[in-house]
C-alpha cells in the first residue's frame, strides 16, 4: 500500500524457487511508514528510506529494527545496499529538497545499538 491510507504496509520473504508450488512467503512484520521505492537489500537486512532524517533497517530473520540517522548536515537520498556490516546510502547538503545525491555515506549497523521492535 505505501502509505495511502489503506491496508498496513507489510514485509514478506521466502526462499528463492522456480517452481510456484514450492513458494511459501512469510511476514517478517509491519513497515511503519516511509518511501519503500527507496529502498536496498543485503546481509539479511531490508534497508528503506523512512524520511529525510532516518534510514531504517529491518532484520529480515525476526523484524526487528534499527533507525540509522543522517549525518550532521545531511539527509538521506536513498539506500544503496548492505555490504561487510555497512549500510550504503546517498545523502544530500540540508536543507531538504535539494534532490542532487552529493556523497555516499557509510553506517556501521553494529554502530545503531540493540535492534528494536
Amino acid at each position: 500500500d505505501n502509505g495511502s491510507g489503506g491496508a498496513k504496509d507489510q514485509l514478506y520473504t521466502a526462499a528463492w524457487t522456480t517452481n510456484p508450488a514450492q513458494f511459501a512467503a512469510s511476514n517478517v512484520g509491519d513497515l511503519p511508514g516511509g518511501d519503500f521505492v527507496r529502498s536496498a537489500y543485503g546481509e539479511g537486512w531490508f534497508v528503506y528510506f523512512h524520511d529525510d532524517a532516518t534510514l531504517r533497517a529491518i532484520r529480515v530473520s525476526d523484524g526487528k529494527y534499527l533507525d540509522a540517522p543522517a549525518p550532521k548536515d545531511f539527509g538521506w537520498v536513498e539506500p544503496r545496499g548492505v555490504v561487510n556490516g555497512e549500510i550504503f546510502a546517498t545523502i544530500h547538503f540540508r536543507p531538504p529538497g535539494v534532490g542532487t545525491a552529493y556523497s555516499i555515506a557509510r553506517v556501521p549497523i553494529a554502530s545503531l545499538g540493540t535492534p528494536k521492535g
